[in-house]
């Protein structure tokens, strides 16, 4: 007999039961570190070296499935060369893209208020099969996250420090600096007001989706 539960209390006789008479596995999700320390080590049995940093950025532009991530891997080692170092670049060139990754680039991009490449990246995220309604909760995230770097900036706080508050990794906290020099604090405060009231606005019905985001992208892009 087998029991399969999401949420198990330890303390109750049931789960107590379970130890004594048989066998008790917990099969949890790896964090962040296990993750990169697991394709670090991967690409070391393959003789490969692979840096933290580029370990981090493979889990943004891959997801942290892991199925999906060990079959990257696998493509990432028979793509380079024997011994040699995985990078940023063998990584964008082989592995498939993950919503993360693009979602930043849109939130560049329409920062920089460059249409074009703000829609590229929302086809992007539709060829992901990404909801439109999925694409404005990230968005506001990211825009979230630019307002706070943007806050720590101006109270005089270095990049480590703005990274380790707004829990950012430090090797893509630079992304983040470049896109908050774009506006001031009214700015971004306004920008992420407005995408939470279209978010409220399409939760009740009362806006469509699709219609709204592509409307956010032309308010604040030029052709």
């Amino acid at each position: 007999m087998i029991f399969d539960e999401d949420v198990v209390d330890k303390r109750g006789r049931m789960y107590k039961a379970a130890v004594k008479a048989g066998y008790v596995a917990e099969f949890t999700t790896p964090d962040d570190g296990m993750l990169r320390r697991w394709l670090v080590q991967t690409a070391s049995k393959a003789g490969h070296l692979m840096k933290d940093a580029t370990a981090y950025g493979m889990l943004q532009w891959c997801g942290h499935d892991m199925f999906r991530l060990y079959h990257e891997m696998e493509k990432l080692i028979s793509y380079c060369d024997p011994g040699a170092e995985i990078t940023d670049t063998a990584i964008r060139e082989v592995c498939s893209r993950e919503l993360k990754d693009t979602i930043f680039q849109l939130t560049a991009a329409i920062a920089q208020r460059q249409r074009e490449a703000a829609f590229k990246a929302y086809r992007d995220l539709v060829g992901l099969e990404t909801k439109p309604s999925q694409i404005l909760y990230m968005l506001r995230r990211e825009f979230k996250l630019v307002w706070m770097a943007k806050a720590l900036t101006s109270q005089g706080q270095s990049p480590s420090e703005i990274a380790r508050k707004a829990r950012i990794h430090p090797a893509f906290i630079n992304r983040y600096m470049n896109v908050q020099a774009a506006f001031d604090e009214a700015q971004l405060l306004s920008v992420t007001d407005e995408l939470t009231e279209i978010q409220a606005l399409t939760h009740t019905g009362r806006a469509d989706a699709r219609f709204a985001l592509e409307s956010f992208m032309m308010k604040h892009t030029d052709e």
